[in-house]
C-alpha cells in the first residue's frame, strides 16, 4: 500500500523537502535577526487553501528552534457567536504557553501573574479557570505576554509565535488590532515576535 503523498492537503503528513521556498526560509533568517537586535515585527502568510502555509510555519519553528529561539506554534480554535474578545484573548494566554518546547514549571513569574489575576490553571495541561471579574483583554495579553517574556529572556534572544489558521478569528476579528497594539507596546521592542497565517 502506497504512503499518503505529503503534499495532498489535509493528508496529515509533512514534506521532508522544501523545494522553492527559499525566499520564505530567507525572509524568517532576516526576522528573526532583526528580533534579536531589538526590532521586532509581526507578518501574515498568506496563500490559497492547501498550498502549504501550515507546513511553512511548522518548518519555520523547526529552523527557530534549531538556531536556539524558542517558538510557539498554536493552531487557533473556531469561537462561537456568543464568544467575544476576551475569549479570544484566553484562548492565547492558555495555547502559547502550552505549546512552548520547555516544562510549564519554568514559567514562574507567569504563573504567579496568572494566580494574582484570579484565574487557575487547571489539571495536566494548561487551561484557565476565572474566579475574578475579567480584565480589559488587551490589558490582560499585554500583561501576560510580558511576564511570560521575563520568564524565557534568560533562555532565548527571541520568541517566536506562530498562530496557524487565524480564519477561526473571524468572529473576533478585532483581536488583529489588539494584537498589533500588544506588538507595538515598547515591552515587546526586545525579542518577541509574532506571526499567523491564513
Amino acid at each position: 500500500m502506497p504512503k499518503p503523498n505529503p503534499f495532498t492537503p489535509k493528508s496529515g503528513w509533512e514534506p521532508k523537502i522544501f523545494a522553492g521556498r527559499k525566499d520564505e526560509f530567507e525572509f524568517l533568517d532576516k526576522k528573526l535577526e532583526e528580533a534579536r537586535n531589538g526590532r521586532s515585527d509581526h507578518f501574515l502568510v498568506l496563500g490559497e487553501w492547501g498550498i502549504g502555509k501550515t507546513s511553512v510555519l511548522k518548518e519555520f519553528k523547526r529552523i527557530a528552534q534549531e538556531k536556539g529561539f524558542i517558538s510557539s506554534m498554536i493552531t487557533v480554535r473556531e469561537f462561537r457567536k456568543t464568544e467575544d474578545l476576551t475569549d479570544a484573548v484566553e484562548h492565547l494566554v492558555e495555547t502559547i504557553p502550552s505549546k512552548l518546547p520547555l516544562d510549564l514549571n519554568k514559567l514562574k513569574k507567569f504563573l504567579s501573574q496568572i494566580d494574582s489575576l484570579g484565574i487557575q490553571v487547571l489539571g495536566t495541561g494548561f487551561q484557565l479557570s476565572r474566579t475574578t471579574e475579567r480584565m480589559d483583554p488587551q490589558t490582560f495579553l499585554l500583561r501576560c505576554l510580558h511576564v511570560l517574556w521575563e520568564d524565557l529572556k534568560d533562555e532565548t534572544d527571541v520568541l517566536l509565535v506562530l498562530l496557524d489558521d487565524v480564519q477561526n478569528f473571524d468572529r473576533v476579528s478585532e483581536i488583529f488590532t489588539l494584537i498589533k497594539n500588544v506588538l507595538s507596546d515598547k515591552w515587546s521592542s526586545g525579542g518577541s515576535d509574532v506571526s499567523w497565517r491564513r
